[in-house]
């Protein structure tokens, strides 16, 4: 069973706006708060995914369950998400570049 508790104390500890949340996770801000309230009991694997992509938490972190991961997984699982950070991490730098080039030669 999901854990709505689990998700809304992660946008408590990590500070993170409601409305930013929702949108890079492709919803909107009043779906979240439905689901956050309880209204919407099954949110569908695809946006419990894009939650625990956002925070940076494996999917059984949302639910009632305790399972072993296998080493070999874990380590490809940590692979995956310091690969998807570090090209967040690349884009913005690009964005930034292009920003601080555009005010130069304006």
């Amino acid at each position: 069973m999901l854990k709505f508790n689990k998700i809304e104390k992660l946008i408590i500890e990590e500070r993170v706006c409601k409305k930013s949340m929702a949108k890079k996770i492709g919803t909107t801000e009043q779906w979240l708060r439905l689901l956050l309230n309880g209204d919407i009991a099954n949110p569908g694997m695809a946006k419990i995914e894009a939650i625990a992509d956002f925070f940076r938490v494996p999917l059984d972190y949302f639910f009632e369950r305790e399972v072993e991961v296998r080493e070999d997984m874990q380590a490809q699982y940590e692979k995956e998400q310091e690969i998807r950070r570090l090209k967040e991490l690349m884009a913005e730098k690009e964005r930034t570049i292009q920003i601080l080039m555009k005010g130069r030669y304006d």
